[in-house]
């Protein structure tokens, strides 16, 4: 069983245990009185902490032990590059600045780390963030990149796997190129807009490639990696904001 799976059917016990419509009154209640930015702080630590219980800090640790300066600066490459193409993209394809929070009269934004921009609370947020990623990005990396068997669609048959998995996203898009495309486009749910979510098909890309090189577990490595390098420019740039309020 991955990290993924394990953590998963943990994870849903431990929530189980709460009525639904019992979080979704609590957290809407500390949204409407103390701001939605908190809710959304509340929430993904809530969802982070579980995660690093359920997933073990021992499987996180042999991610990051394994990371090296290299994948850090290429990372950063990445980076750098999908920041410029998104820019690019929404500057001469305005529609593409488009979120669905422009519904609700708000500006695209990644809700998943919104609670950053908190004060203080928003740097402690960020570093549970950190300890979180390599579980995060390995249920990524079983969902988006698992079963890829190359870059175009490839025909399965019934008798590769159950009928679920024949149904799944791992088997109905098998090709890498449309599954990078979908990893990027599928940030839009939680609020980026339309132009980024296609820039980060770029990472996609790059994570499909190390998974083609080395599997679920190489890519995952790179996937934290990436995730890790965003996460410490993140902390950088809010201990400037503590130091120079």
């Amino acid at each position: 069983m991955s990290i993924a799976e394990a953590s998963l059917s943990v994870k849903k016990t431990l929530w189980a245990r709460i009525p639904v419509w019992v979080k979704l009154l609590a957290f809407l209640f500390i949204g409407f009185q103390f701001g939605f930015q908190w809710m959304l702080l509340l929430y993904f630590s809530l969802s982070f902490i579980d995660t690093i219980f359920t997933g073990g800090i021992r499987k996180i640790h042999n991610v990051y032990k394994r990371v090296t300066i290299l994948m850090m600066l290429q990372s950063l490459g990445v980076c750098a590059l999908v920041l410029t193409v998104s820019l690019l993209l929404i500057t001469y394809l305005p529609f593409l600045g488009w979120s669905w929070l422009s519904l609700l009269g708000a500006a695209g934004t990644n809700l998943a780390t919104f609670s950053t921009r908190i004060y203080g609370w928003g740097l402690l947020f960020t570093v549970l963030f950190i300890i979180a990623i390599p579980l995060l990005a390995e249920e990524e990396e079983v969902l988006f990149r698992k079963n890829t068997l190359g870059w175009l669609p490839t025909k399965f048959s019934v008798e590769n796997g159950s009928w679920y998995d024949v149904l799944s996203l791992n088997i109905v898009f098998s090709g890498g190129i449309i599954r990078s495309i979908l990893f990027g486009i599928t940030h839009c749910l939680i609020g980026v807009p339309l132009g980024i979510g296609f820039a980060l098909s770029i990472g996609g890309f790059w994570f499909t490639y190390q998974y083609m090189k080395g599997g679920v577990e190489r890519s995952t490595i790179y996937h934290s990696t990436y995730n890790m390098v965003i996460s410490v420019l993140l902390i950088l740039i809010q201990l400037i904001q503590i130091i120079n309020p």
